[in-house]
């Protein structure tokens, strides 16, 4: 039995010459819709990079709005463990002005949290690597100065007294060293939050808006 194939209308060769002609419209259609598409993601990339950075680069000024009041910190530490030690020698006294604290400004993290995995994903991955690592050092950086705010807080609480009690030098004395443990810890934390940074080409700035740090602060009071 003989099956017989339909020719086409004007041959086979001009068949094929039509069906490649579909297969390379195909092809071009696909091709550029990957340009289309790659044009779109590198746009939002380079959207998302920049609101990043924007973010990043205040966010270190930030962390060296708190590390500039770093020899008010320790002179102030510095007055707070004379006046400890007079209290604990028995001469107590006032102090000649209030406590007051290191100022600190808020982190601007909203790009990094509001982040989605299509975006993010398109970024290459040594670069995401980059800024993950930055803002775990920012977290880290927040959770340290909301514990330092408290420890001022609670330092504060020993304003306007003449003298201290025993558990008021017990209590004295563990908040100075929490204290100075902090401000140790900022400053070695640092250089790698600034080698990181380094890496995705931010530097920090700060908003002139920002207020200046308080001058009371670096008054000695005794």
């Amino acid at each position: 039995m003989h099956v017989h194939l339909p020719k086409p209308l004007h041959g086979w060769r001009e068949f094929a010459g039509e069906v490649g002609i579909i297969v390379l419209g195909v092809l071009i259609a696909l091709g550029a819709q990957q340009v289309v598409e790659s044009w779109h993601w590198n746009n939002e990339v380079v959207e998302f990079r920049a609101a990043l950075d924007s973010d990043l680069s205040y966010d270190l000024g930030t962390y060296q709005y708190r590390l500039i009041q770093g020899h008010c910190v320790t002179a102030r530490l510095d007055q707070l463990e004379r006046w400890l030690e007079r209290s604990r020698s028995g001469t107590d006294g006032r102090l000649s002005g209030p406590i007051s604290l290191p100022m600190r400004l808020a982190l601007r993290m909203s790009a990094w949290e509001a982040r989605t995995g299509e975006v993010y994903n398109h970024i290459p991955l040594k670069t995401r690597l980059a800024y993950g690592a930055a803002y775990d050092n920012l977290a880290n950086f927040e959770d340290h100065s909301l514990e330092e705010r408290a420890i001022w807080r609670d330092i504060g609480n020993f304003d306007g007294l003449a003298s201290l009690t025993r558990d008021d030098q017990v209590r004295l004395g563990g908040l100075i060293r929490r204290e100075r443990m902090l401000d140790f810890t900022f400053g070695i934390n640092w250089p790698i939050l600034e080698h990181i940074a380094d890496r995705l080409d931010v530097h920090a700035a700060r908003d002139p808006e920002d207020p200046s740090p308080l001058k009371e602060f670096c008054r000695s009071i005794g």
